[in-house]
């Protein structure tokens, strides 16, 4: 288990942010406003379609849109969408699945902490991230900041 978003994750929270705030947008509106690489965002993207998370309409005016209501959407479906499941927990000394018959003097406190980190993960739903200032979009920060130093 992580504890630190990997860049193909955090893009795909930007995503889903974008799309809860804007209803629907093509891969080059959520790329622009996230600045997000393009080829990235598409592979992002694709993940969360196959996931459930997003839904993607084809063609003229096609685009992405959240599958489900943000508050139906959490931190856990999106970390599993774009870098799989969490899994079982990890030695901390030796990143390799713990062995319950030698346990390490750390195994107790870090399993504990895996488990609420998940545990997190799973009862966070994205509406209760899109107040949030720095959840606002990279353009949109931008653009407050610009405004309070004018």
């Amino acid at each position: 288990m992580r504890l630190q978003l990997s860049r193909r994750t955090n893009y795909g929270l930007l995503a889903v942010l974008a799309l809860a705030r804007t209803g629907e947008a093509t891969a080059a509106e959520i790329g622009e406003a996230e600045q997000i690489p393009p080829s990235t965002l598409a592979h992002v993207l694709a993940a969360l379609a196959r996931a459930g998370v997003v839904a993607s309409s084809q063609g003229r005016g096609g685009g992405y849109r959240l599958a489900w209501s943000p508050g139906a959407i959490t931190l856990r479906q999106i970390v599993e969408a774009v870098d799989g499941p969490l899994g079982e927990p990890r030695c901390l000394l030796d990143q390799l699945p713990c062995k319950t018959q030698a346990l390490c003097e750390v195994h107790e406190k870090w399993a504990r902490a895996q488990h609420e980190l998940t545990r997190t993960l799973e009862h966070t739903g994205i509406d209760a991230l899109l107040d949030c200032p720095r959840h606002l979009g990279k353009a949109r920060a931008r653009q407050t900041r610009k405004a309070s130093r004018d």
